[in-house]
């Protein structure tokens, strides 16, 4: 679904706008988030469990890092954030660019995984990062 097709604009859009200004303050972000989240596997159903994967392993980590009682704890809870956060968008978008830099190497030839890129990894990765 694009947001310039029929079904975007005069299905999709108005409902949840509807949704939206009829929901309690307190529901205002789970309709954003259910909406979202819903365009999103629509639009990519395969990368659903990475994004949500990716958004729960965040929110672990922030949780994480707001109870942490010394600097040092605290510090290994960020670089765990920044490395696990890291590693999908890694694996994702330069896994066949590593690989074609490995095969170089005489004697190796390690086989490309191939793999597709999701929608927005970037976006969402840094966004949770942030």
């Amino acid at each position: 679904m694009l947001f310039s097709s029929i079904g975007f604009l005069y299905y999709f859009l108005p409902l949840v706008l509807a949704l939206y200004y009829l929901a309690p303050a307190k529901l205002k972000n789970m309709v954003l988030l259910g909406a979202s989240l819903f365009f999103y596997f629509y639009g990519e159903p395969v990368f659903a469990v990475l994004i949500l994967a990716s958004s729960v392993l965040g929110y672990v980590h922030g949780l994480w890092i707001s109870r942490c009682q010394t600097q040092k704890t605290a510090r290994l809870a960020l670089v765990s954030a920044v490395a696990s956060g890291l590693f999908f968008l890694i694996l994702f978008k330069y896994a066949d660019f590593m690989i074609i830099n490995l095969n170089r190497i005489p004697g190796l030839a390690l086989p490309l995984p191939g793999l597709r890129l999701p929608i927005g990894i970037s976006f969402y990765t840094f966004q949770i990062l942030s």
